[in-house]
């Protein structure tokens, strides 16, 4: 009640705060956001478990599903990379291997169209939503750039995702994905309800903030 009347009922709020600024003691303040901090791992960690089942028992290896929620930096750019190499679209991924500055993570081609700036981000709390937006600065020294692509783990803060369509209004395709909606395209593709050509054409139409309950308008 105490955090509710200061304006802090969010759990990304709170996270977000500095623990002296809380209506309780700095350690409970920190137990209080290790907790909402442990909750979104749970929740991934759920995830990512329901989805490995159903490729095991459709006979699929299930190690990559299992590295997009555990590695970060360098090594999920990686593993980005490898689904687009492995068959999830038509269109070819290239990841920016230099990355100086304000530059992309990686490149989606798309044949006699442009290029989908995406950034590949990872934390331990829901991604902010001025972090989100730096991919907009990212497709700067890029020419025909028809879209931008943030895909994050393990969410996107509210105000990312309240914001995305205006955003998007103004420079085309904008989408933030998680890695839980990235990973379920992959096994939907699997399962065999999904197909190459429905996703190519998901990456070029929907922006927003991608819900699994979107990707039922593609699926079989």
């Amino acid at each position: 009640m105490q955090l509710k009347d200061d304006g802090l009922a969010d759990p990304d709020l709170i996270v977000d705060t500095n623990p002296s600024d809380l209506p309780m003691p700095r350690q409970t303040a920190q137990r209080l956001q290790e907790a909402i901090v442990n909750n979104y791992g749970q929740t991934l960690k759920r995830q990512m478990h329901r989805q490995v089942q159903r490729l095991r028992e459709k006979g699929f290896d299930d190690q990559l599903i299992q590295s997009l929620y555990e590695c970060d930096g360098k090594d999920l750019e990686i593993k980005v990379k490898d689904l687009f190499d492995q068959g999830l679209s038509n269109f070819s991924y290239e990841r920016v291997a230099r990355q100086r500055g304000a530059e992309p993570d990686g490149l989606i081609h798309v044949p006699n169209k442009g290029k989908i700036v995406v950034s590949v981000t990872a934390s331990n709390k829901k991604i902010a939503h001025l972090k989100a937006q730096e991919i907009l600065g990212a497709s700067g020294k890029y020419s025909e750039v028809i879209g931008h692509l943030v895909i994050g783990r393990p969410d996107f803060h509210e105000l990312a995702i309240t914001n995305a369509p205006g955003i998007g209004k103004n420079v085309g395709i904008y989408t933030l994905m998680t890695i839980h909606f990235l990973a379920e395209m992959w096994v939907r593709l699997k399962e065999g309800r999904l197909t190459q050509d429905s996703v190519d054409k998901l990456l070029m139409a929907e922006g927003g903030y991608l819900t699994v309950e979107a990707l039922d308008h593609y699926s079989a």
